[in-house]
């Protein structure tokens, strides 16, 4: 997924977000009759926050990360938290 250039004067205080983007989650191959999955969304590098920290090298931006929500505008979902499954149902995520 191609994420939006964000600058630097709209991330100026911790805690600040900018260039949502939304994706959307598709099922296909399935057999039976089953209309409903669990996603669990689970990262590598995840900071203390529960987001996918930045890689840590010179060129790279420092003090920011990738926050997942779990609708457009909605909640941060914790990827450090053992509760961050969400239901996709007919592929449209469900909080």
């Amino acid at each position: 997924m191609l994420l939006p250039t964000v600058n630097t004067s709209d991330l100026s205080t911790a805690g600040s977000t900018a260039g949502e983007t939304t994706f959307t989650l598709a099922l296909s191959g399935c057999s039976g009759t089953a209309t409903t999955t669990q996603t669990n969304f689970v990262g590598n590098n995840v900071d203390a926050n529960g987001n996918l920290a930045n890689i840590v090298a010179d060129g790279y931006a420092t003090n920011v990360a990738l926050q997942l929500l779990d609708a457009p505008g909605g909640a941060a979902i914790d990827l450090n938290s053992t509760i961050n499954t969400r239901t996709v149902i007919n592929q449209i995520m469900i909080i």
